[in-house]
C-alpha cells in the first residue's frame, strides 16, 4: 500500500479542472497520505484552497512558451519520483511524464484521471499529434484510468473497457450557501473565457440583439485582459472566492454557455444550484445533466440562443418549475462523497 501520492500538474491555476484535482489532493492528504503537487516554476497562482498538508514543489526554470515548458517538465519530473509512489496524472502531458518515470526503472503506480478529450484543445498538425498521443494514453492498460464523468466514460470505453467512472460535481457550498440577494437585478450571466472552445465570438454576435431587447448582462472572468476589454460596455467582475462568485450568480436569472466542446463544465451546474436557468449550446458534457426544456435549454444556433433568452426573460416569473428542477439536479450527487471514495481507493493501491 503506497501512501506517497504525487500530482504532476502543468499549472495550479483558477481553472475548474484544477479545483477538482486540488479537492482530491486535499482529501488524500487529510486521510494521511503524503501528498505532493509538482508543477513548473512560475505556474502556481490559484485562489482555490490547498491544504497545509499538501506540499507544493515548483521545478525547472520559468519558461513562458507553453510547449517548451511542458517538454522541460516531462523530462525533469521523473527525478522527483521515487519507487512505489502513486502518480496521479490528469492531462496527457503529465501521463507521459509519469510513463517516462516508469520507463526509467521507477516502480510506480499510475492513476490517469481524464477530465476532457484533450486533443480538442489544439488545431492543425499539433492536434493530429496530440490525438495520437491521447488515444495511446486512453488505451494504456498498465494504469488505473478514470473518466471524470459519464459522457467521457462512454466516449473512452471503446478505447479501454477497463476504464473506471468518477462523477465530477460541484462543491457543496454552491448548494448550501444561503442567498442574500432578494432581487435578481440582471437578466443574464456570462463567464468570459479566452479558451477558443468557449466561443466568446458567439457571445459577441449575440450582444446587438440582447442590447436591442434590453437584456441586462453581468459578466465574470478570471482574466484581467478580458475584464479590461469588456468593462467599457458591460459590468465585469473578477470574483476572489466562491462566496463572491455565488453572490454574483444570485443576482442573475439566466446563464449562457457558448462553448463548442466541453468535457463537463462546472459553471452551468453551479448556476443551476443557485436557481439560475442555463441556456447552453450543444457541446457534449453539459448534456449529462441538462434536460432540454425541463431544467434548462440546449440550443444550436446564435439566433436560437438569443430568442430563447428573450423568451425566458419575458416569462421569467412563470418558470418556477424549471428553476426548481435545475436546483434539484444540482443536488443529485454529493461530490464530497465521490472525492472521499476516490481518495480511499488511491491510498489502497
Amino acid at each position: 500500500m503506497s501512501h506517497n501520492v504525487i500530482f504532476p500538474m502543468l499549472s495550479i491555476s483558477n481553472h475548474g479542472g484544477v479545483r477538482i484535482l486540488l479537492q482530491i489532493a486535499n482529501s488524500i492528504a487529510n486521510k494521511g497520505g503524503c501528498t505532493k503537487i509538482i508543477c513548473p516554476k512560475g505556474t502556481y497562482d490559484t485562489r482555490y484552497n490547498i491544504s497545509d498538508k499538501v506540499e507544493i514543489v515548483e521545478i525547472g526554470p520559468a519558461i513562458s512558451n507553453k510547449i517548451c515548458r511542458w517538454f522541460c517538465f516531462t523530462i525533469l519530473f521523473p527525478f522527483y519520483v521515487k519507487n512505489n509512489d502513486t502518480v496521479f496524472a490528469n492531462f496527457f502531458v503529465t501521463f507521459y511524464a509519469s510513463l517516462l518515470s516508469r520507463m526509467l526503472s521507477k516502480k510506480i503506480k499510475i492513476v490517469y484521471f481524464i477530465q476532457d478529450i484533450e486533443y480538442e484543445f489544439f488545431g492543425g498538425l499539433i492536434k493530429k499529434i496530440a490525438k495520437k498521443l491521447c488515444e495511446y494514453s486512453y488505451a494504456y492498460n498498465k494504469a488505473e484510468i478514470i473518466a471524470a464523468n459519464i459522457y467521457l466514460y462512454e466516449r473512452l470505453l471503446v478505447k479501454n473497457d477497463a476504464i473506471k467512472l468518477f462523477n465530477v460535481w460541484i462543491d457543496e457550498k454552491f448548494i448550501t450557501t444561503t442567498s442574500v440577494e432578494a432581487h435578481r437585478q440582471y437578466d443574464l450571466i456570462y463567464f468570459l473565457r479566452q479558451d477558443p472552445r468557449k466561443r466568446i465570438d458567439r457571445f459577441e454576435k449575440m450582444l446587438p440583439y440582447l442590447y436591442e431587447n434590453n437584456i441586462s448582462i453581468l459578466c465574470v472572468t478570471q482574466s484581467l485582459d478580458l475584464a479590461e476589454r469588456y468593462s467599457s460596455q458591460l459590468p465585469v467582475f473578477i470574483p476572489e472566492n466562491d462566496q463572491e462568485l455565488i453572490s454574483l450568480i444570485d443576482k442573475c436569472k439566466i446563464y449562457l454557455l457558448t462553448s463548442s466542446q466541453e468535457g463537463f463544465s462546472l459553471p452551468p451546474l453551479e448556476c443551476m444550484a443557485r436557481g439560475v436557468i442555463p441556456v447552453v449550446f450543444e457541446c457534449g458534457g453539459p448534456e449529462i445533466y441538462i434536460e432540454d426544456g425541463l431544467n434548462g435549454f440546449i440550443v444550436n444556433t446564435i439566433d436560437e440562443a438569443s430568442e430563447t433568452i428573450l423568451k425566458l426573460v419575458k416569462n421569467y416569473d412563470s418558470l418556477i418549475e424549471i428553476k426548481n428542477k435545475a436546483i434539484g439536479t444540482a443536488r443529485k450527487i454529493s461530490f464530497s462523497e465521490e472525492v472521499n471514495a476516490l481518495a480511499d481507493k488511491v491510498l489502497q493501491m
